[in-house]
């Protein structure tokens, strides 16, 4: 089984990898406003022109500050962070990202519908 590894980060992510995913599971308790950070190893072994890699550590370090950064604009921070690394240098690997972030439970026990219009055609 693989292992998690787990960096300590002082905002409030959750960030793990790890180098053996085939049957990888592992479980991660999240407070609220905690954002899970999942990426390939597309993203932390990309390349600059140089083949020097992103790595883990500046992936960390973009991560910094950006507990209540609105995830389509942090997944938009860290897209670009990676291509304005690479400078254009031809990529081994491809770049995925999933973030997702946990609020509170509701108090309500109802669920909430997003509302829907219909239009009727006069006949």
């Amino acid at each position: 089984m693989a292992r998690l590894k787990k960096p300590s980060l002082k905002d409030r992510f959750r960030l793990a990898w790890c180098h053996r995913p085939n049957n990888f599971t592992a479980a991660v308790k999240l407070e609220p406003g905690d954002t899970l950070v999942l990426f390939s190893d597309g993203v932390t072994e990309a390349m600059d022109p140089k083949e020097d890699f992103f790595g883990i550590p500046a992936w960390c370090k973009m991560l910094t500050g950006h507990n209540d950064t609105p995830l389509d604009e942090l997944q938009k921070l860290l897209l670009e962070a990676v291509e304005n690394f690479s400078r254009g240098a031809s990529q081994a690997d491809d770049l995925t990202l999933l973030l997702v972030r946990y609020r509170a439970a509701a108090t309500s026990t109802e669920t909430e519908f997003p509302r829907t219009t219909t239009s009727a055609s006069a006949g």
